[in-house]
């Protein structure tokens, strides 16, 4: 099955490692510009994720304060309107 997620913006939580990060990989591959977030910086892991269509936002949405936080920075980098 082939899927086009061209020009398409998609945000997975908790991708930094594990299921999220085979997530992002298989988003990425469909042509889809992904936010990737975790409480874990991504150097660790950034070697397994090809191209430069994604960005990466440490934090925790378990906090409020860390939620907005995140937030105000998708909007400053107008990700989000």
């Amino acid at each position: 099955m082939q899927f086009n997620f061209n020009k398409k913006l998609v945000l997975i939580t908790g991708s930094t490692k594990g299921i999220g990060l085979d997530i992002a990989k298989r988003f990425l591959g469909y042509g889809a510009k992904v936010i990737i977030t975790g409480r874990e910086f991504l150097k660790k892991n950034s070697d397994k994720i090809k191209g430069e269509n994604y960005i990466f936002f440490k934090t925790n949405f378990k906090d409020i304060k860390d939620t907005k936080k995140i937030l105000k920075k998708f909007k400053e980098k107008k990700i989000v309107s």
